[in-house]
């Protein structure tokens, strides 16, 4: 083992690489996600979308939990994923489940479906992985039909704090250059912390860096993750500290300090 990876052995590991029994544990959390996703998405909508009738794509499948709980709610969910032994893990959970789903193979910036096919297209913590994040935008654009929505997670460059790479202090504040030399550095030196994935973490976001490249890609509304929260997610002092966030853009960039992560809905 190199001398940098001493002492660093770590448990984190990247969600394709999960084992067979450590994607179904996560269940649960896939069902109380799709839930609260599709109720957020619903509400920018401005009307809701049906699941007999609403087509949806995950790009980043990996095992399939969440397209199995979309699936079982009534949505038409089929998902996208590069990893073989992802869609492996999602074919026999769905067997052993008997929740039928379909994975395709593929990658974000050349995605194996027709235009206009999707009503929503779903990646989570999946676009800081893809190699080009401008034509991953315009092929979600492409698949989506009018009215259609994209929400995505991403690592924040705007918190110090995240869980891309262990480490490595306030790694989210470092240069994007110098982020990128070292997860290429660790990836072939020392994989356990990146998670073993093959595909590290590469793109990180602002809030004006992610608006801006979503309004290239063709989209016309963007809404971030304090525009998405719903008053009923949480008691009096939830629902205070929503609309101030909703109105205070100071406030919002504060916040952002302490999100690892960041999420946009947009619509085509």
């Amino acid at each position: 083992m190199d001398e940098p990876c001493k002492n660093k052995i770590s448990r984190h590991i990247a969600t394709e690489k999960r084992t067979l029994e450590e994607a179904q544990a996560m269940m649960p959390l896939h069902k109380s996600f799709a839930d609260n996703l599709m109720a957020r998405l619903n509400s920018i909508r401005g009307k809701r979308f049906e699941p007999a009738t609403t087509k949806i794509l995950e790009i980043g499948s990996a095992q399939g939990g969440l397209l199995m709980q979309l699936t079982i709610s009534g949505y038409h969910a089929v998902g996208v994923e590069p990893w073989k032994e992802a869609r492996i893990n999602a074919d026999n959970i769905s067997k052993l489940m008997n929740i039928p789903i379909k994975t395709f193979d593929g990658v974000s910036e050349s995605l194996p479906f027709s235009s206009e096919e999707f009503d929503i297209v779903i990646a989570n913590s999946v676009i800081e992985h893809v190699i080009d994040v401008d034509a991953t935008f315009s092929e979600v654009n492409r698949v989506l039909k009018k009215d259609g929505v994209f929400w995505f997670s991403a690592a924040s460059s705007m918190c110090p704090f995240q869980e891309e790479i262990r480490g490595f202090p306030l790694f989210g504040w470092y240069p994007d250059s110098i982020k990128k030399q070292i997860m290429s550095y660790v990836k072939n030196n020392c994989p356990q912390l990146i998670g073993y994935t093959e595909a590290p973490a590469i793109n990180w976001f602002t809030p004006w860096m992610a608006k801006r490249m979503l309004y290239s890609a063709g989209f016309t509304r963007v809404y971030d993750r304090y525009d998405l929260r719903l008053e009923s997610e949480g008691g009096m002092l939830y629902k205070v500290i929503i609309n101030l966030l909703k109105r205070s853009k100071i406030a919002r960039l504060t916040a952002d300090i302490f999100y690892g992560s960041c999420s946009y809905a947009a619509i085509k």
